[in-house]
């Protein structure tokens, strides 16, 4: 859309086409989408809402827009005794910033956990780590691709409740203190693959604790 459609009727009308393009597709799948009527009215009403939230939050330049939905990937330095590890990740937004360094934005559609006020304050700053390291990651991708995209800042921006919210990060002013920060996210991004293979070696008994559905282990095993 460009800035003067960009308004909360044709957003809203753009998805609900979008939706009824692939509809079909997702309800015809077992187990489907949706179970009822209801479930998938209740969906599409908070969807609605998502957008109607991000709207009253911002109204994006696409005059800073230098990227959207875009895939990316790495290759990260590893020890010898392990397997390559290629990264790959689809990032929502790249903005550029009035400096000319970039800023990653990634959308999430629920709450900000990290921001609940009744949260102990050490849990607060580990659910803020966890989530910002997605987008570290991002940024360290970004500066391994050709000529090497100088990312400055990350901001996660939670569609979820009543109003939108967002978590931002700076990263390091000095172009040193900044490439450090990055490679200390490589660094970690390898200590997690050496736990990784680890388990592998163990066998696939290893993985039985994960509970998370989505995750690779359960179709690897």
């Amino acid at each position: 859309f460009d800035g003067q459609k960009r308004s909360k009727e044709e957003l809203q009308d753009a998805f609900r086409d979008e939706w009824r393009s692939v509809r079909d597709k997702y309800l015809s799948v077992q187990p489907p989408l949706f179970s009822t009527i209801e479930e998938e009215k209740t969906w599409g009403t908070e969807s609605l809402g998502l957008l109607e939230n991000y709207l009253r939050f911002e109204t994006p330049d696409d005059e800073t827009l230098v990227e959207r939905e875009a895939w990316l990937e790495a290759t990260a330095k590893v020890p010898s005794s392990l397997p390559p590890l290629k990264v790959v990740g689809k990032v929502d937004r790249v903005d550029r910033e009035d400096d000319g360094s970039l800023r990653v934005v990634d959308y999430k559609t629920g709450q900000a956990a990290c921001e609940r006020p009744y949260y102990k304050e050490e849990l607060r700053n580990e659910l803020r780590e966890r989530a910002l390291f997605q987008l570290r990651v991002y940024a360290w991708m970004l500066s391994r691709r050709d000529g090497g995209a100088d990312v400055s800042a990350l901001r996660l921006l939670y569609l979820g409740g009543e109003k939108a919210v967002a978590v931002d990060e700076a990263l390091p002013a000095d172009p040193k203190d900044r490439r450090k920060a990055l490679e200390d996210t490589e660094r970690e991004l390898v200590d997690i693959w050496k736990r990784i293979r680890a388990k592998v070696d163990q066998g696939a008994l290893s993985f039985e604790s994960c509970d998370r559905k989505w995750c690779f282990c359960h179709a690897a095993r």
